[in-house]
């Protein structure tokens, strides 16, 4: 039986969304209706994503791999790991002291991972667009990575969306986000966005502040970067070598691309915000 690798299983994946998507949207085109579905046929797709993410083969070197080796390794006394995102650390010795395999290991967290954005979406959309939504959700960019290859960073994404969900509910909703602080410290940024929004939402100085922040990383981009390289270095190398080493196998800088990138959701979001009157979308858009 021929083997099948986790470029072979990626590749099913796309291809297999982008048939779905055209199909769906031929649908739309020839009927108008919207199609209603329910939450629980939502619960039904999740459990087979999660089944699919599981059973993906792991290439030698990946971090698919790592993260397996990290668990089967896993020992009280790692203080490295300690030090870098704690609450994945101590996620993986709950998980450790029930069983020792790597297969329910890789069940439970793609379960956490889709168990965000299930929580997330029930609360915001309604039946009409559950399907819609969902499809852009597991065919947007980052998504299936996020599910098996850069695991802390989606799972602590995937919490963060539980906070935005109880956004009003304070309690919960702290604990959510400091959770997800903890599972990965590049929710800092998003984290500290979403409360402030929480007591300040003027759009348009947040695009004004953008504005701002894209001029100083065009002129002082470097220097910051050596910066913050200096003063987070030593509690967490990760971080410095991504913002200061030149070895890394990626073009580090100012990417036009990514300027193009980060540009076009804030165009197409303010022409969708001037038709409509949501405080959550716009409390999103900021």
């Amino acid at each position: 039986m021929e083997k099948y690798t986790s470029q072979d299983w990626s590749s099913f994946w796309v291809y297999t969304n982008s048939i779905i998507s055209v199909l769906i949207f031929i649908r739309l085109l020839v009927s108008k209706k919207n199609l209603r579905i329910s939450m629980f046929f939502l619960y039904f797709l999740s459990f087979f994503i999660i089944i699919y993410f599981v059973n993906e083969p792991i290439s030698r070197y990946s971090d698919k791999e790592n993260y397996k080796l990290g668990f089967l390794n896993l020992t009280d006394s790692d203080s490295t790991r300690k030090s870098f995102d704690i609450g994945f650390y101590y996620l993986q010795n709950v998980i450790r002291s029930y069983t020792s395999s790597h297969f329910a290991y890789f069940f439970i967290l793609a379960f956490i991972y889709l168990g965000g954005y299930l929580i997330f979406i029930k609360k915001f959309i309604s039946k009409d667009y559950l399907l819609i939504y969902f499809l852009i959700t597991i065919t947007s960019l980052g998504f299936y990575s996020y599910g098996v290859n850069t695991i802390r960073q989606g799972l602590a994404l995937s919490l963060f969306l539980i906070a935005i969900a109880y956004d009003r509910n304070n309690i919960v909703s702290l604990l959510f986000s400091i959770i997800s602080f903890f599972f990965h410290k590049s929710l800092l940024i998003p984290i500290l966005a979403f409360w402030i929004l929480k007591k300040y939402n003027i759009k348009n100085n947040f695009v004004y502040l953008w504005m701002l922040c894209l001029l100083i990383t065009v002129i002082f981009g470097s220097t910051l970067a050596a910066t913050l390289g200096e003063f987070l270095g030593t509690s967490d190398s990760r971080l410095d070598s991504y913002l200061v080493e030149s070895s890394q196998g990626y073009k580090t800088g100012f990417k036009f691309n990514f300027f193009l990138y980060s540009l076009a959701p804030i165009i197409y979001g303010f022409k969708i915000n001037s038709k409509i009157n949501d405080p959550v979308y716009s409390k999103m858009l900021s």
